[in-house]
């Protein structure tokens, strides 16, 4: 029994310890930021938006349930956390929400018109910044949550509304 639980365990910390490896460490966007992330966002009819890494979800289930006729994306490389997601979503199903077990840097990103991404700096500037010039739409925006993505070449907006608010940045392409 003993040795069950130990790799069960190990398979557990290995999946989430994948997904923090490739793009963040977990942790949540905060609740209080949600409304501040639409507000941002200012979403219109039939656009299409990837939350890449969503580990609970919490920003795509509020933008879809406040944006109906969006459609979101949920993009997840870790079993666990993609079963986490499954759970949720069928306690709380949004039929404008679809989850997706795949690497981030495996998906297309010329389909969608907007990214939300928690990610460190190092993997947004080394890694994610190369795909996203190459694929992401002329009119797409990224939004970064506290991290920007640097040397970013065309026009990066910050907002961060008070000193105990943490950044959340536009890059625009």
């Amino acid at each position: 029994m003993n040795l069950i639980i130990q790799i069960a365990g190990s398979i557990i910390l290995w999946s989430l310890a994948l997904s923090s490896l490739s793009i963040a460490p977990f942790a949540p966007t905060r609740k209080q930021d949600l409304e501040r992330i639409n507000k941002i966002m200012s979403l219109s009819k039939w656009q299409k938006i990837l939350e890449i890494g969503f580990w609970d979800g919490r920003v795509s289930r509020y933008l879809a349930k406040n944006n109906k006729d969006c459609e979101f994306i949920w993009l997840e490389l870790s079993p666990i956390l993609f079963f986490i997601g499954k759970i949720i979503s069928f306690y709380s199903p949004q039929k404008n929400l679809k989850l997706k077990l795949k690497n981030a840097f495996k998906e297309d990103f010329s389909q969608y018109d907007y990214f939300y991404i928690f990610g460190m700096p190092e993997v947004l500037k080394k890694k994610l910044k190369d795909k996203f010039l190459k694929e992401m739409k002329y009119w797409a925006k990224i939004i970064s949550y506290c991290f920007e993505i640097e040397d970013w070449p065309w026009e990066k907006i910050k907002d961060k509304p008070a000193h105990d608010r943490l950044s959340i940045y536009t890059m625009i392409r």
